[in-house]
């Protein structure tokens, strides 16, 4: 009676990480379904902004957004998509891109947006994104603050000083933070190479492996829920500490 007990709980627990899994899927073929499309090549939008800068908006429905580092001193705008459909404006030491291209939502190919911008290697005010569908590329912004919102899409960030991403359905990865970062996903893997925190942090994933590479000397606080768990090393002493909650996945920390 208890090996029964034990296997019709084991078995419940594999139908539910499957179910999981199963749902997760449909999900993300429901999203991309209407992304099957080729990148606008119309230039809509080509801009320079001269000054300082303390935030960056960028609004998007559906498109890739990438943002490069560069050694130049003044901040470039462009855009790729349907005509009428972006529009950049400064307020003050603000400055917000939206562009509202949104899907169709039918199953045939179509164009989508594409956002550049280049912005000083030495930024060290606010980059906020919000992208519903697409993928969203950063160069390296030491000093910068990175608040990312996506939907649906992959997001990379080279690296940058604090962090929070919070992404339904895609893999997030991370090559350096330099204080603080807080990640969330619901579908997907999070791979942060490289973390030197001065602040308590947090990494929460529902379906997805999660890999962390070098760390400083944190406390390490890690569960899954369905999963393997490996630290390397653990500062239980430390001041800092680094919560990591999976409920489907493994847990790596190869510090």
């Amino acid at each position: 009676m208890k090996r029964s007990k034990s296997s019709i709980i084991t078995l419940i627990v594999l139908l539910s990480a499957i179910s999981i899994a199963l749902i997760g899927f449909m999900v993300f073929v429901i999203c991309t379904s209407n992304i099957i499309y080729t990148q606008s090549d119309t230039l809509t939008v080509n801009r320079s902004f001269k000054g300082q800068f303390s935030k960056l908006d960028i609004y998007a429905e559906q498109g890739d957004v990438y943002i490069y580092s560069t050694k130049e001193k003044r901040i470039k705008v462009k855009v790729f998509s349907q005509k009428n459909k972006a529009s950049v404006e400064r307020n003050g030491d603000k400055l917000t891109l939206k562009v509202d291209e949104e899907s169709n939502f039918m199953f045939f190919w179509q164009k989508s947006s594409r956002i550049e911008f280049y912005i000083p290697e030495g930024y060290d005010g606010m980059l906020k994104i919000n992208d519903n569908y697409g993928d969203i590329k950063l160069g390296k912004f030491k000093k910068a603050s990175v608040d990312i919102n996506e939907k649906c899409g992959d997001v990379n960030i080279a690296g940058c000083n604090d962090v929070k991403v919070d992404n339904n359905y895609g893999d997030i990865k991370i090559e350096k933070i330099n204080s603080h970062m807080k990640l969330n996903n619901n579908c997907g893997d999070i791979e942060v190479n490289e973390v030197n925190l001065t602040k308590d942090s947090i990494i929460t994933d529902s379906l997805g492996d999660i890999s962390i590479g070098y760390t400083n000397e944190i406390f390490i606080n890690a569960k899954t829920d369905l999963g393997d768990v490996k630290i390397n090393k653990n500062y239980y002493k430390s001041d800092i500490e680094l919560s990591i909650l999976n409920n489907c996945g493994s847990i790596r920390v190869n510090n």
